[in-house]
C-alpha cells in the first residue's frame, strides 16, 4: 500500500515550495532598496552640513595630534601656518589647559561657499568650562575647511 501525503503524486516531493523564500528575498530587496534611497536623498540634503562638521573635528583631532599635513587639510592656507608654529602652539597650550576637546557644532549656516558655525569646546584642565567659538568655514576644491582660530 502507497502512502500519499498532502500534494499527493511523488513520493520523493517534500511538500514543500520556494515561495516563502522568494516572498522574503522581494522583501530584503524592497527594505535595502528604501535604505539606499533614503540615504542617497540624505546625503545630499545634509551633505555641507556633514563635510562642515567634519572638517571640524578633522581639525581638532590634527591639532591634538600635531600632524600638520592632516591639520593644513582641514584648515584654510592663511590660517595654517607651518609645521613647526602648529607643534609650538600646540604644546603651550596644553601646558596651560590640557587637551582640547570638541563637544558640539551648533547653528550651522551655510551660504554658498561660506559658512559659519559655533564649536564648542572644552579642556582638560576644567572639563565643565564650555568655550563657544565662532568659526568661519569655507569650502575649497569642493572641501570645507576651518577658517578661524580656536581657543588655545
Amino acid at each position: 500500500m502507497t502512502r500519499r501525503w498532502f500534494g499527493g503524486g511523488d513520493e520523493g516531493n517534500s511538500g514543500s515550495s520556494a515561495a516563502p523564500f522568494m516572498i522574503a528575498l522581494v522583501v530584503v530587496v524592497l527594505v535595502l532598496v528604501g535604505i539606499g534611497l533614503t540615504n542617497m536623498f540624505s546625503a545630499e540634503r545634509n551633505s555641507d552640513q556633514e563635510q562642515i562638521i567634519r572638517a571640524a573635528i578633522g581639525q581638532n583631532d590634527a591639532l591634538q595630534r600635531v600632524d600638520y599635513p592632516a591639520y593644513a587639510d582641514y584648515t584654510c592656507p592663511a590660517l595654517a601656518g607651518s609645521a613647526d608654529d602648529l607643534a609650538l602652539r600646540q604644546k603651550n597650550s596644553v601646558q596651560a589647559r590640557g587637551a582640547r576637546y570638541l563637544e558640539t557644532i551648533n547653528n550651522i549656516a551655510v551660504n554658498g561657499e561660506r559658512a559659519t558655525a559655533t564649536v564648542v569646546y572644552y579642556f582638560d584642565s576644567d572639563k565643565d568650562e564650555k568655550v563657544d567659538a565662532p568659526t568661519v568655514f569655507e569650502k575649497r576644491d569642493g572641501r570645507w575647511q576651518v577658517c578661524s582660530s580656536g581657543p588655545s
